[in-house]
């Protein structure tokens, strides 16, 4: 009984070397509270809307046939998944729309392939940093009879308004 004892002391004066604080009677709910509202600021927001990036996308290849203009992408849900859009204006948009699985956590992946003689296949993964926040990569992969056209990457971060 003596060592239960001993060990039990041990344990409730060791709490504060690994960082637990004991709980003074009346001031749990204050601690509580707080540590709440501060996961809550940390959790990851979801993707969906449209994000502005820190710097454009542009690269052009193949006689102009391929040519990447973006400055946003749009997450929209599509059941479990995720489609991403960008605001390319050419005909057809590239990257095409980027579909993947719909982020439970930080980090998101979505692609699409444009095919053709010279397979376009567009991917963006990244990682959700806060509510107004991503940081990612684009890489522009090509395969086939694609002339001049070379792989990009591009490391971008998305702001939402």
């Amino acid at each position: 009984m003596g060592v239960v004892s001993l060990a039990l002391v041990a344990l409730v004066v060791g709490c504060g070397r690994i960082g637990i604080e004991p709980i003074e009677h009346g001031d749990a709910t204050p601690k509580l509270d707080a540590t709440i509202d501060g996961a809550i600021d940390a959790a990851p927001a979801t993707l969906v809307g449209t994000y502005t990036l820190d710097s454009s996308i542009a690269y052009t290849c193949a006689s102009g046939l391929v040519d990447i203009a973006v400055t946003k992408f749009t997450f929209a849900p599509a059941g479990v998944m995720v489609s991403a859009t960008s605001d390319d204006t050419g005909a057809p948009p590239q990257p095409c729309s980027m579909l993947g699985p719909m982020p439970t956590g930080a980090p998101f992946d979505v692609t699409c392939t444009l095919p053709g003689a010279c397979n376009e296949i567009y991917r963006l993964t990244g990682s959700i940093v806060d509510a107004k926040h991503w940081t990612g990569t684009f890489t522009a992969t090509f395969s086939g009879m694609c002339l001049d056209c070379t792989l990009q990457t591009f490391a971008r971060t998305g702001t939402a308004p």
